[in-house]
C-alpha cells in the first residue's frame, strides 16, 4: 500500500489484519472487516482474548497516517505512533533481511527504517508500579521481537498475543513506549540512558513547578499584605457600600480630571514604578482588587473604579509622590467621597470639582 486510497481497497469485507496498540498493548489484537466504506466496520479480539463485534473506525486522512508496505499507522498530534494495522496475507510476506543473529540489535537489521523502533519496552512483571526497563520489542517484517538491553533476543513472535506470553515467560511485561515520553530520535539509544535521562528531565520539572508555586505563594503574600493596610482596606469597603449616586458623582468627576491629566499621570506612574522596584506590578493589582467590579452599578459609571484604583496607587506609593503630584492622583476620589455628607452636599461638592478642572 502507498496511499490512503489503497487501503480502503484493501480493507474490504472479509480481510483480516494485526492491530498493534502502541499507547494501550492490551488491547491489541486480530480485527476483520465487516463492512462500510467511509466509516469500515468490524470485529475483533483483544490481548486478553474478549472479542467484540461493534468496532468502527473512520477512513483516515493522509496526514494523519503513515504507510508502509502492508501496515498502515495512525499518528498522534506530536506525530508518534498512535497504532498500526498490518493486512494479513494468506501467503508468507517476501523477507527483506537476514534474522537478527544472536546479540545483534533489531533495529540494525537491512532495510528496516531507522528511527521506528522499539515499539515496547520490557518491565518487569511484578510488582505493578516497577517501570524499569529491562529489554525492547521491535516489530520486524511483522513479527514481534524482543530483546534485553544488551540486545541478545529473548523472543520472536509473529503477534502481539505471542509476544506478551513470551514476556510471561521471561517475567518481564510490555510497556507501552509512549509512556516514557520517548521520541522518535531515541530509537536507537539504549533503553537505561533513555530512562536516566527521562528520570531528570522529570526531576528538573518538578524542581521548576515548586519554584513557580512559591513565586506564586510569595506574590500572593504580598498583596495580602498591602490589602490588609487599614488605608487600603477602607477604600475597598467603601467601594463595596458605595450607592449608584456616588458612583455617578464620582463618574463625572474623574472623567474631566483624567481627560486634563493623562499624560502627567502616565509619567508619574512610570517614575513610581521603576523607583518601587521589581514588585511594582502589585500595585496595579491591589489598585483593581480595592477598587472593584468595573461595570458594576448603573450605566457610564465605570469612572467611579478608575477613581478609587488612582487612589489606592497613590496610597502605595507614598513619598514617592510629592505633595504636589498627589491631587493628580487623589483629587476626584478626595473631591467626591466625603464622611456622609447629605446628596446635597455632595452634589455640590462634585459640581465645585468639576467647574474648577474645566475653568484650569
Amino acid at each position: 500500500m502507498r496511499t490512503v486510497a489503497d487501503f480502503r481497497r484493501a480493507a474490504v469485507a472479509g480481510s483480516v489484519w494485526q492491530c498493534t496498540n502502541h499507547i494501550h498493548p492490551h488491547v491489541s489484537g486480530e480485527r476483520r472487516i465487516t463492512g462500510g466504506t467511509k466509516a469500515l466496520k468490524y470485529t475483533g479480539a483483544k490481548a486478553d482474548g474478549t472479542t467484540f463485534s461493534n468496532g468502527s473506525m473512520d477512513i483516515p486522512r493522509r496526514a494523519d497516517v503513515r504507510i508502509e508496505g502492508d501496515s498502515i499507522t495512525w499518528l498522534n498530534p506530536d506525530g508518534s505512533d498512535a497504532y498500526t494495522w498490518t493486512l494479513q496475507r494468506d501467503e508468507p510476506a517476501e523477507e527483506t533481511g537476514p534474522v537478527a543473529a544472536e546479540g545483534e540489535h533489531p533495529t540494525r537489521r537491512t532495510g528496516q527504517p531507522e528511527g521506528r523502533n522499539p515499539r515496547f519496552l520490557l518491565a518487569p512483571a511484578s510488582p505493578a508500579e516497577d517501570y524499569t526497563a529491562h529489554g525492547a520489542v521491535v516489530i520486524i517484517d511483522g513479527r514481534y521481537i524482543g530483546h534485553d538491553t544488551t540486545g541478545r533476543v529473548l523472543f520472536d513472535r509473529k503477534d502481539m498475543e505471542g509476544a506478551m506470553t513470551a514476556a510471561k515467560g521471561c517475567d518481564l511485561r510490555l510497556i507501552a513506549y509512549g509512556y516514557y515520553g520517548v521520541d522518535v530520535a531515541d530509537a536507537d539509544t539504549p533503553a537505561p540512558d533513555i530512562m536516566r535521562r527521562r528520570e531528570a528531565e522529570r526531576a528538573a520539572k518538578a524542581g521548576a513547578e515548586v519554584a513557580e508555586d512559591r513565586m506564586y505563594t510569595e506574590i500572593r503574600t504580598r498583596r495580602d499584605a498591602l490589602m490588609a493596610r487599614p488605608d487600603i482596606a477602607g477604600v475597598a469597603a467603601r467601594m463595596a457600600a458605595i450607592t449608584d449616586e456616588e458612583r455617578a458623582h464620582l463618574h463625572a468627576a474623574w472623567l474631566p480630571h483624567y481627560r486634563m491629566y493623562r499624560p502627567a499621570q502616565s509619567s508619574l506612574s512610570h517614575r513610581c514604578q521603576a523607583a518601587y522596584g521589581q514588585h511594582w506590578r502589585d500595585v496595579l493589582q491591589v489598585a483593581d482588587q480595592a477598587a472593584g467590579d468595573l461595570h458594576a452599578g448603573p450605566r457610564d459609571s465605570w469612572g467611579a473604579v478608575h477613581a478609587a484604583a488612582d487612589y489606592v496607587k497613590a496610597l502605595v506609593w507614598g513619598d514617592l509622590l510629592t505633595e504636589d503630584e498627589r491631587p493628580v492622583f487623589v483629587g476626584p476620589w478626595r473631591a467626591v467621597i466625603g464622611k456622609g455628607e447629605p446628596r446635597a452636599v455632595l452634589r455640590e461638592r462634585t459640581e465645585a470639582f468639576v467647574s474648577a478642572w474645566a475653568g484650569v
